[in-house]
């Protein structure tokens, strides 16, 4: 079969697949305006390849080696997803594979990581969006959240908290910290209230004099946290939530905060 012959076949095939209701829709925002072709073909610049395909079928090598038609293609399905606000079906099913954490039990549903193969359609997809809203985005998320961000990582993070922790050394206080994280963040999350509400992992961190104050202190912020969760449908993740105290006094080597949570 010829190389065109070969791409028709392929687009033909694709577009079947990922049929939409098309209707003359007039631009609603800035951010729903037409895709062009460069943006999509910029976005496949930086698709990872040897990636497992969605229930479709599709890896993101066909997408990545395919002609002209279905490049061309794919940016008008993207508008007509993003102007009528409809996914195509097959963006809905998710493929679920389940991998055992390295030391759990295998006989415990939670000692398993489930992870979604989502269609490498929708990834796409995904990351036009994400090209097209994070310029607009960055300008207003706190310079304190590092997650998810170019140029930022988890080490931003620590060094921060790290000092952080250096100042109240040279203040001779001691610093308390609790370290608390979200279970099933995404399945619980209220979708609109993450909208408002984007956020990392989260870390109280406190200075004071003596561990009686930072308990109460400490203990005060929980209690904070637990409404805010409870608010915005997050669930903490007791097991993962830790608390810990920096100092230089070595009489309190052993001492440990006493910080209540929720009782």
């Amino acid at each position: 079969m010829s190389k065109i012959a070969a791409d028709r076949k392929f687009t033909r095939t694709i577009i079947g697949k990922y049929k939409l209701l098309r209707i003359n829709t007039p631009k609603t925002s800035y951010f729903a305006r037409p895709f062009e072709v460069d943006k999509i073909i910029s976005a496949l610049s930086k698709t990872k390849l040897g990636k497992a395909a969605g229930f479709d079928g599709v890896y993101h090598e066909f997408l990545v080696h395919t002609g002209p038609r279905t490049k061309s293609w794919l940016p008008e399905l993207f508008t007509d997803m993003m102007q009528l606000n409809r996914l195509a079906n097959l963006f809905k099913s998710t493929k679920i594979v389940a991998l055992l954490k390295p030391g759990k039990p295998d006989d415990l549903p939670e000692s398993y990581r489930p992870i979604a193969l989502l269609s490498v359609m929708l990834k796409l997809f995904e990351r036009v969006i994400y090209n097209r809203l994070s310029p607009v985005i960055d300008k207003i998320i706190p310079l304190k959240q590092a997650g998810l961000r170019n140029g930022r990582c988890c080490m931003d993070q620590v060094l921060t908290i790290t000092n952080f922790i250096e100042e109240g050394f040279q203040r001779k206080l001691n610093t308390g910290v609790v370290f608390a994280d979200l279970t099933t963040t995404y399945d619980t999350e209220w979708k609109k209230g993450l909208l408002y509400n984007l956020k990392d992992n989260i870390a109280y961190a406190i200075q004071m004099s003596s561990f009686e104050q930072l308990n109460r202190a400490l203990t005060n912020d929980m209690k904070v946290f637990v409404g805010f969760c409870k608010h915005w449908r997050l669930k903490p993740s007791v097991t993962k939530l830790k608390v810990a105290c920096f100092h230089l006094n070595n009489r309190l080597a052993n001492a440990k905060l006493e910080v209540g949570f929720e009782g």
